[in-house]
């Protein structure tokens, strides 16, 4: 991690506290941290001296932003070698190296400062979890991520293209259904019980994705989002660059997914399916 996009973030991070005295005062040492990294004229050991100033406020507030995000902010230390902080209560949910960087599957695209509005992968998750009462949610997804040796965050990327509300519950106006909007004839050749779907919990409905899957004999060569739009092309869309064409201009495809083209009426390429679904 670069210096100044450490202190960008640690910026960032105290610029989220409640207004007071201490606070305040770490605010403006964070800004000013920023400007001088920038500038490339402090060294190590100025850095050092002037985090220890406001090392715990700061510190509480990285915890509590990567227990609410799960991503790791902390740096490795052989990127960014300037402050030993105590980290030891971080290891119950990252094992004993609290500062390795998360694996990718753990990765959800952290909420921006003040937009308040826009919920992470992981929020929408937990939201999930709550509304329908399925604590196992989660844990399905990750599972079946860990199956197919993808990212929770694929499996998160496809409910969100295809189910903005996350709704567990709800038939869209052509007839797809739950949180992955399976059609009736994929689930009809996936031996999923599609006028059920709607009743299922989360958690069942990510044993039923999981069924369409092994229909198409997913192995994770291929990116999920492929899966998704395209499964009986998965195979000879292994390995090939993302400029190639999925659906040509015209085609029925190209037709009913206008979300999926390239550019505004290019044709429909890996590239941008991988870019709708993410």
């Amino acid at each position: 991690m670069a210096l100044n996009e450490q202190f960008s973030l640690a910026d960032a991070i105290v610029g989220q506290a409640t207004e007071g005295p201490s606070l305040e005062g770490s605010r403006r040492r964070a800004k000013g941290l920023m400007a001088k990294a920038t500038e490339e004229t402090y060294t190590v050991d100025q850095v050092q001296a002037e985090i220890d100033q406001y090392t715990p406020e700061l510190m509480s507030f990285y915890k509590d932003e990567i227990r609410s995000n799960r991503s790791s902010f902390l740096p490795k230390k052989e990127e960014y070698e300037v402050a030993e902080l105590d980290y030891s209560d971080l290891e119950d949910d990252y094992g004993e190296d609290a500062r390795a960087t998360r694996p990718d599957q753990d990765y959800v695209k952290p909420r921006l400062r003040g937009d308040a509005g826009s919920l992470s992968f992981e929020d929408l998750a937990l939201k999930v979890q709550r509304d329908s009462g399925d604590g196992q949610f989660k844990d399905k997804v990750r599972a079946l991520a860990d199956k197919y040796n993808i990212t929770t965050q694929e499996i998160y990327a496809v409910i969100n293209g295809e189910n903005k509300d996350w709704s567990w519950n709800t038939t869209n106006k052509l007839g797809y259904k739950g949180l992955f909007q399976i059609g009736e004839t994929p689930a009809l050749e996936a031996g999923i019980d599609y006028a059920s779907i709607t009743s299922m919990t989360p958690s069942q409905q990510v044993d039923a994705y999981d069924k369409y899957l092994s229909r198409w004999s997913y192995d994770g060569s291929v990116p999920l989002a492929v899966m998704q739009a395209a499964p009986g092309k998965a195979k000879r869309l292994k390995g090939k660059p993302s400029s190639t064409v999925v659906y040509a201009v015209g085609s029925d495809a190209w037709k009913e997914n206008p979300a999926w083209r390239s550019s505004k009426n290019g044709p429909i390429t890996l590239g941008s399916l991988k870019n709708y679904y993410r």
